[in-house]
Formats: structure tokens, sequence, C-alpha cells
């Protein structure tokens, strides 16, 4: 079982390295996000040690790419 501590820190690079991919490869990087944080939200098989926590951090992140 991982700690609370190493959970964080590897929920913390999942988000990074979902907010990346989504940015700079998906067709429409805000409806990517939206999904994947609603997914997030609904636990969906999601390997990490909080989903629904890791859901704000993606949607936080579409709103920033929305903005033009």
């Amino acid at each position: 079982m991982r700690s609370p501590a190493s959970a964080s820190v590897e929920d913390a690079r999942l988000a990074a390295a979902t907010i990346t991919e989504a940015a700079f490869s998906a067709d429409d990087p805000v409806g990517s996000l939206r999904i994947r944080a609603a997914a997030m939200r609904a636990d969906c098989g999601q390997d990490c040690g909080d989903p629904p926590a890791l859901a704000p951090a993606l949607d936080g992140a579409a709103t920033v790419l929305d903005v033009k």
C-alpha cells in the first residue's frame, strides 16, 4: 500500500501528464480534460490514490486552456 505522501506525488504526476497530453495532442483539449475529470469523479478505473480529488485539477486546467 502506498503512503499518502507518495500517493499525492504520483497523483500530481498523473495530473501533470494528463494535462500535458491533452494540451499538446488532443483535438479538443478542453473537452478531453472535462471528460477525464468526469471519469475521475465517477472513479472509472483510474489508477491513482484519490481520483475524485484530481478532478478539480483537470477542470481547472480545462478552464485555463479555454480562456481566449
